[in-house]
């Protein structure tokens, strides 16, 4: 197996996951009502991808806006905790680098204080 065919393993995998654990929206139409305001009426496909390994953020962050998805990406929990609009994301993936016990204090941590948003932890 090649470093490439690793990447398309990985981005497959990657796309897969989001495929069936977050919202598909196929029309604006079809969208409810408060995902219509703003500029981005696709808010349902709107992302956070929460990465904790530069080498792979652009192949991931080019996978999920491939699958459709409008992807913004912080380093770590300290950009996720700097980032100030996380209530107007549908969605939110993290990294599988990020570390188990960092991963289960965010993940506390943005369910208490976002309950509508869904997770998506690779690991």
């Amino acid at each position: 197996m090649t470093a490439r065919d690793g990447y398309h393993t990985r981005a497959s995998w990657l796309i897969l996951r989001l495929v069936n654990c977050l919202p598909q929206v196929t029309t604006v139409s079809s969208l409810p009502v408060a995902y219509r305001k703003g500029d981005s009426a696709m808010a349902a496909k709107r992302i956070l991808y929460v990465n904790y390994n530069p080498a792979i953020l652009i192949q991931d962050e080019q996978s999920l806006m491939r699958a459709g998805y409008e992807v913004d990406t912080v380093l770590g929990a300290d950009g996720v905790m700097a980032c100030g609009s996380i209530a107007e994301y549908a969605s939110m993936f993290i990294d599988e680098a990020c570390p188990f016990e960092e991963r289960r204090k965010l993940i506390c941590w943005l369910t208490a204080n976002f309950p509508k948003l869904k997770i998506l932890s690779a690991a």
